[in-house]
């Protein structure tokens, strides 16, 4: 869990985030249950921000929170619906099980409703869950297992990706999550249909490496990754990305077998 870690990296390490964000030229992200003044702090820096909520067990609390996140200037806002029994970072304890649980399609709706800024549903894994994403209203989803910490033997986001594509068209955008280390696997995220992908895990190495400047280290890293594997597969432009560029290992084994 990205919020709760990124507090032990460094110093000040959710503006620090938010520096090295900005130096870099993305976004940057926060989570629940950070403070609303942590997020207003990130965005002094020039960064853009993003907030996403828990499925908050006390409604009114949820829409209070979503609706401050547009009132304190945040550019999108939304939901981890993956959250809903609680989170195990490590062992057999969930986290934030006593605050958070299921919600309904009309309050998944309510919530929506209750902010004007694009609406972000975190957690999707399956195609129904995107096309109730759909119903929703949501902007975007974010095809995610949450770093396995959700779900024990969940399929990977990557695995999970194609389908809800072919699912959703270009009707909301999709971002990946989870398993992100290298810019070739951003390439590869892309090329299965995702329009953007978040970082968590290496947002938090380059934090621990050098703070801000540490994190844009890593970022400006994984830019030449990506840079090089288009060049590698014949890609001018992020948009040329497609899955025919990529290998599955089904195809490689009935080459060799050729």
């Amino acid at each position: 869990m990205l919020t709760a870690a990124i507090s032990t990296v460094c110093k000040d390490a959710f503006i620090e985030l938010a520096r090295g964000a900005n130096a870099s030229g993305i976004p940057a992200s926060i989570g629940y249950p950070a403070g609303p003044d942590t997020h207003v702090k990130m965005q002094e820096t020039g960064a853009p921000v993003f907030r996403i909520i828990k499925p908050l067990r006390d409604m009114e609390k949820l829409v209070e929170s979503l609706k401050g996140s547009q009132a304190d200037g945040c550019f999108a806002t939304g939901i981890d619906t993956d959250s809903v029994a609680g989170l195990k970072p490590g062992g057999d304890s969930a986290h934030f099980d006593d605050i958070c649980s299921p919600l309904s399609i009309d309050k998944l709706k309510e919530a929506r409703q209750s902010v004007d800024i694009p609406f972000i549903i975190k957690g999707i894994i399956t195609v129904e869950d995107a096309q109730a994403a759909m119903e929703i209203g949501a902007d975007a989803i974010v095809v995610s297992n949450h770093a396995g910490y959700s779900q024990d033997y969940c399929i990977s986001s990557l695995e999970a990706l194609p389908a809800i594509k072919s699912a959703v068209g270009d009707k909301m955008k999709l971002i990946l999550d989870s398993g992100i280390r290298r810019g070739s696997d951003v390439v590869k995220a892309l090329a299965l249909g995702a329009d953007a992908v978040l970082i968590g895990r290496m947002a938090l190495w380059g934090l621990l490496l050098g703070e801000n400047e540490g994190l844009s280290w890593v970022l400006k890293l994984m830019s030449d990754e990506i840079k090089r594997n288009m060049i590698l597969v014949g890609a001018q432009k992020v948009s040329d990305l497609n899955r025919d560029m990529l290998i599955s290992l089904d195809s490689l084994g009935e080459r060799i077998l050729s």
